[in-house]
């Protein structure tokens, strides 16, 4: 039988707190997101499991601080681990029917929505200000979450390209 980690050896009470805030910024913008796409009647967030994957997410960048010995990571990578901790946990869940074809791939939508948001307020952009060649970047990266194998590496890399635009 499979337990799972004591995350309490691994993270500090520094990095546990980053993981709070990381939690509830990522909750109250899924929120959000389920709420413009009207996706809040036919979809919850599961607390536990969105919490798992914030942990998740807390351990990996540790364990990259601790290996690189480095007090700070890129955005890339940022995201790159909370993508791919959202989409492995799947804290959004299905409760009724909605949107055809959204629902079965809601948490990828919902994560790349973030993300974009995220990264283009920080270049000072609105969605509708975004070019073609970025619309084209969001479309690939929620096609590949559905469809494709990835890991956090491989989105890092995606990730790090399109930041570098």
């Amino acid at each position: 039988m499979l337990t799972k980690p004591d995350y309490r050896k691994i993270l500090t009470k520094d990095d546990f707190s980053d993981a709070i805030e990381v939690f509830y910024e990522v909750w109250e913008k899924t929120d959000v997101v389920r709420e413009y796409h009207r996706l809040s009647n036919c979809t919850r967030v599961e607390e536990t499991i969105l919490r798992d994957a914030i942990i998740d997410h807390a351990v990996d960048i540790k364990r990259l601080k601790d290996f690189h010995e480095i007090t700070e990571i890129n955005k890339p990578k940022f995201w790159a681990y909370l993508i791919f901790w959202y989409c492995r946990r799947k804290p959004i869940q299905v409760v009724g029917a909605g949107k055809q074809g959204l629902l079965s791939y809601v948490n990828e939508f919902v994560i790349t929505t973030i993300f974009s948001k995220e990264i283009l307020e920080e270049r000072g952009l609105h969605e509708d200000d975004t070019s073609e060649k970025q619309r084209e970047f969001f479309r690939l990266l929620i096609y590949n979450l559905r469809y494709r194998n990835f890991n956090a590496q491989s989105l890092e890399l995606a990730l790090t390209g399109f930041c570098c635009q």
